[in-house]
């Protein structure tokens, strides 16, 4: 255990000088906050070292592209949620969610988990069925030999049924 928070106090330290050498970009920040998450560092202050959740909002405001953006919106909704804010995080999960109404495959899966945190059932297997496309390339793994519809219907019901989906409801899907 010595070893391994030694490695995460360099890591943490290579991650400060980027945040401080690029402090208008999303990615150095978002790691930064990554790396105070996985040294315990949630929120307030650390010395020297700035916390996870200060870091992961300093990623957002500098997001410039969605990607980055929904990433750092990830990223400190699983912070938020360590923290006991489920206030805050269910606000921005939302917010999030409201942003991408028709999103593509590589945001779907993300935003799957959102849906699914906020209880939403439905929304959660639409996303999930959209984010399918992305293991469809994957000819070596799981879901090797299985159809689009396929695939798009099971990663649908695992969604649905992962938050206790009514019988009904699974029947449709």
């Amino acid at each position: 255990t010595v070893a391994v928070a030694g490695e995460r106090g360099v890591l943490s330290a290579i991650m400060r000088e980027w945040a401080e050498a690029f402090p208008d970009s999303s990615r150095p920040h978002r790691e930064l906050g990554t790396a105070s998450e996985r040294r315990g560092q949630l929120e307030g202050t650390g010395g020297d070292e700035p916390s996870a959740l200060p870091s992961m909002r300093r990623a957002r405001q500098t997001a410039r592209t969605a990607e980055d953006s929904l990433a750092a919106a990830v990223s400190e909704v699983r912070i938020l949620l360590k923290l006991g804010r489920f206030d805050a995080a269910a606000a921005l999960a939302d917010s999030t969610l409201a942003r991408w109404s028709a999103p593509g495959a590589r945001f779907a899966e993300r935003l799957s988990a959102l849906a699914a945190l906020l209880g939403r059932g439905h929304e959660s297997a639409r996303l999930a069925r959209n984010a399918a496309s992305l293991h469809l390339d994957d000819r070596a793994g799981r879901f090797a030999g299985l159809s689009g519809a396929v695939l798009q219907t099971w990663k649908a019901l695992e969604s649905f049924a992962a938050l206790c989906g009514y019988a009904d409801s699974l029947r449709v899907l």
